[in-house]
């Protein structure tokens, strides 16, 4: 006898074409992760029937229903298709158009984080390229851009700026393939497959939209978190889904201490963790004569989090207390150079907890809710480039 071990386990998942049913010849892609609770669960009920031996003589299951999470520590790439159904929309292309751009021939030192462009070039780059010089593969977030680059102008990008200096003659600028990823209102389901190879068992999912999503960024770790999903059914099988499962991208897991927290759209240095949570409303809706739900409800797309940060002055404090609206930006980037950024362009900060415990140097807790924000048609924008 065999029983199937944890470290035998594994998901993988596809996006459905029809609500609730896997695609023909599925083709389905490995999804790493940490572990997970997703299971099914039913509604049962008993006969109320009063007898004179004192027993209940009737149950049945109700309403099925999926549900639980897949956590992860997050990687380049590794959630792009979970992402959409999060966000409920699809990646669309962001980064700006300039080709043959270069800097001017003034020379720049490690640390500059404002680049003079020479009149070289045609195109954009936009606030949110992420931009390379001839000579060194280190990406660099923009700030500020050039609405033409023949015209020359100024690309500002984030601190810490320059970690090489550029030579004292035209050096060329690539923008990056970049794409974002902002709120929408487009369902999107997937079919989910937890394997337990070990013992030949296969759990099938159906009808999985991803209700919830939770980051945990701390000072000093991995990025971590957790994807609820909601569903219609599950099924069990001794069959594999697909054979010859695609494998999921493979590059490290962002850190905290490779990334740039951006508060008010200025680099801050006093933050110790940030926690982001999505939440997203769906829940079954069920119908006379069947109890598997045809669709699933949706509400509003609620972003809530919380800022750690070291307490020094009043700066952020004061935030709270004036309700002075305020925004954050985390650049990740991973050893092979590739950039996540999470941005929410609007926020409000709903506390402004000190507490006090032991000797150590204190922390302020700040809570926030994160809002619409005209300019960007989103409460959260991500940006990805490989």
């Amino acid at each position: 006898m065999a029983f199937a071990q944890g470290s035998r386990a594994s998901i993988s998942y596809m996006t459905e074409v029809t609500f609730g049913v896997t695609p023909g010849a599925p083709v389905m892609i490995e999804q790493r992760n940490t572990g997970s609770t997703l299971n099914m669960s039913k509604e049962t009920f008993t006969s109320a029937e009063i007898r004179s031996d004192r027993q209940i003589a009737y149950s049945r299951h109700g309403n099925k229903q999926v549900g639980g999470d897949i956590n992860f520590e997050l990687a380049y790439g590794n959630l792009d298709d979970i992402l959409e159904s999060i966000m409920f929309s699809t990646w669309a292309a962001s980064a700006g158009t300039a080709s043959g751009a270069t800097s001017n021939a003034t020379g720049y030192a490690i640390g500059s984080t404002s680049i003079t462009l020479a009149s070289a070039g045609t195109g954009t780059i936009v606030a949110g390229d992420v931009i390379t010089f001839a000579g060194d593969t280190t990406p660099y977030v923009v700030v500020s851009g050039s609405a033409d680059v023949s015209a020359g102008g100024t690309v500002v990008i984030e601190s810490p700026g320059l970690t090489v200096a550029l030579a004292t003659s035209a050096t060329s600028i690539t923008v990056g393939a970049s794409e974002s990823l902002k709120a929408g209102v487009t369902q999107k389901s997937l079919v989910i497959e937890r394997a337990f190879a070990d013992v030949a068992q296969y759990l099938v999912y159906n009808g999985c939209v991803a209700n919830a999503l939770s980051l945990n960024i701390t000072a000093g770790q991995v990025v971590t978190g957790s994807v609820g999903f909601v569903g219609s059914k599950m099924t069990a099988s001794g069959t594999v889904l697909d054979a010859s499962i695609t494998a999921a991208p493979t590059g490290d897991p962002f850190t905290a201490f490779e990334g740039t927290l951006f508060e008010a759209g200025t680099a801050i240095a006093i933050i110790t963790g940030m926690t982001l949570s999505l939440d997203n409303g769906v829940e079954a809706n069920f119908v006379v004569g069947s109890d598997e739900t045809p669709q699933l409800s949706y509400g509003r797309s609620n972003l809530t989090g919380t800022v750690t940060a070291f307490f020094e002055d009043l700066v952020q404090l004061n935030k709270f207390i004036n309700e002075t609206e305020s925004s954050l930006k985390m650049t990740l980037t991973d050893s092979a150079n590739k950039v996540l950024q999470i941005s929410i362009p609007r926020l409000k900060y709903n506390g402004g907890d000190i507490p006090v415990s032991g000797e150590q140097s204190l922390q302020i807790n700040m809570p926030f809710q994160a809002l619409y924000n005209v300019a960007d048609l989103s409460n959260l924008i991500l940006i990805r480039t490989p």
